[in-house]
């Protein structure tokens, strides 16, 4: 018996693995796209591409006074508005999920480092809707263009 309970239980670990790994993919694609747009090829260094995110999501913030799932509005402080990692969007406490992701930090002593980062309702069904194989042949490409610390270090 304590051996089916166990094999539930490392079902159950495999499925969360399986949604991480597509998050961590959608945020390694959207840190891919985002160098890109944002920088022109004298201006490609970590520092610049950083900077240009905090700029857009700032811009995002002050401009969006209701809630991107429910149309809830912030009020006057804005509390527990925090914006989408995935989408951008700003989204209430009640519309977010935060979601726990990992990922090898390559770039000095190699460590897992663990974080939690707040994803809307509409992201996470966008993502877990994502084929597992176009996410495999995807992530292999993406692998080569972004480091990881491009997405990881983004403010929440």
């Amino acid at each position: 018996m304590n051996s089916m309970a166990n094999q539930w239980l490392s079902f159950s670990q495999l499925i969360e693995c399986a949604e991480m790994k597509k998050l961590v993919w959608r945020l390694r694609k959207k840190s891919a796209r985002i160098s890109v747009d944002t920088c022109s090829s004298s201006e490609s260094s970590f520092e610049s591409m950083a900077l240009a995110r905090r700029r857009k999501s700032s811009v995002a913030a002050k401009a969006s006074s209701h809630c991107a799932v429910c149309t809830k509005s912030f009020g006057l402080l804005g509390s527990g508005k925090k914006a989408c990692r995935v989408c951008g969007q700003m989204v209430c406490s009640k519309c977010q999920v935060r979601k726990t992701v990992c990922t090898v930090r390559p770039w000095e002593n190699a460590a897992i480092l663990e974080k939690k980062l707040p994803v809307c309702g509409p992201c996470i069904q966008d993502v877990l809707s994502d084929n597992a194989l176009d996410v495999a042949r995807d992530e292999v490409h993406l692998r080569v263009y972004t480091r990881d610390s491009d997405w990881w270090s983004m403010s929440e």
